[in-house]
């Protein structure tokens, strides 16, 4: 999804794109967006997270706004690799097992490999030397909940019935009114990333705040501008002068186009009408 469409760029606007303008328009938006969002330090489209943090009574989510918890679960030992020849990696779509002259064999997840008993019998399959025990009643746990890492160990994320709340004005800290299953971990001094949370968060495409639709807009029709798609052919804008007592500034007359675009001094104009929804940690 992208944070605004060739139709929103001329109502924005007030124009109409030519064939070439349109599809150099279509060009730029996904640039844009992604300059926006590095800029924000998050990812504005709405979207399904699966995350691991280190508990605590208040998580800040990394996505927001959220708009749903689907899944809290903590961490647990659902399956064991026996054989200590190979190097055993798990990452979010697949298995890889490494023999010791470095030949990986690789199990995809996703399609017919979804659970835990589908991974035992296709690693064993492809590897008849090793052996992958399933905790007992995790034989039908996702791969989605695994958690990323190596060693024999395969860690999952097991489900708990927590009582939380989402702090209403930012829909991005969640906090936690129970913690007794998390005491074990910290018995066992292993608090580190103990905490699973699966949950939606971003914009639908319509409901982005129209003043991050702006930016992209203004971007887009500058680079337009000095390229000599637009109405001029200059940048205009940029600062010439500037006094800080009795504050007054004057504007450049203009920043032709030399046969490239610097989309980061064209985005630095507008840093600042970003900046109310840039990802603040405290």
């Amino acid at each position: 999804m992208a944070i605004i469409t060739n139709s929103e760029y001329q109502a924005y606007t007030g124009t109409t794109l030519d064939v070439a303008q349109t599809a150099y328009v279509t060009s730029l938006i996904p640039v844009v967006g992604n300059q926006i969002e590095v800029y924000l330090d998050r990812l504005l489209d709405e979207a399904t997270y699966y995350e691991w943090y280190n508990y605590s009574n208040n998580v800040v989510l990394r996505q927001y706004p959220v708009t749903r918890i689907l899944y809290i679960g903590s961490k647990d030992k659902v399956a064991e690799f026996d054989d200590t020849t190979y190097t055993y990696e798990i990452k979010s779509n697949a298995l890889y097992v490494t023999d010791g002259s470095l030949t990986t064999t690789t199990v995809t997840f996703g399609g017919a490999i979804s659970t835990l008993t589908d991974i035992k019998t296709a690693i064993e399959l492809a590897i008849p030397a090793i052996t992958m025990t399933i905790a007992s009643g995790y034989a039908t746990m996702s791969y989605k909940l695994l958690k990323v890492g190596t060693g024999r160990d395969v860690i999952g994320a097991v489900r708990r019935d927590a009582q939380t709340k989402l702090t209403e004005d930012e829909n991005r800290t969640l906090f936690f009114n129970t913690y007794d299953w998390f005491d074990g971990y910290y018995d066992d001094c292993e608090p580190y990333l103990n905490l699973f949370v699966v949950y939606s968060a971003g914009y639908a495409e319509a409901d982005i705040p129209p003043a991050i639709k702006m930016v992209a807009v203004n971007i887009i029709k500058d680079v337009l501008s000095i390229q000599g798609m637009g109405s001029d052919g200059v940048l205009s804008g940029l600062y010439q002068s500037e006094n800080i007592t009795n504050y007054s500034y004057s504007l450049a007359n203009g920043v032709t186009w030399n046969g490239s675009v610097d989309i980061a001094s064209i985005f630095n104009k507008y840093s600042g009408d970003l900046d109310p929804f840039r990802k603040k940690v405290v």
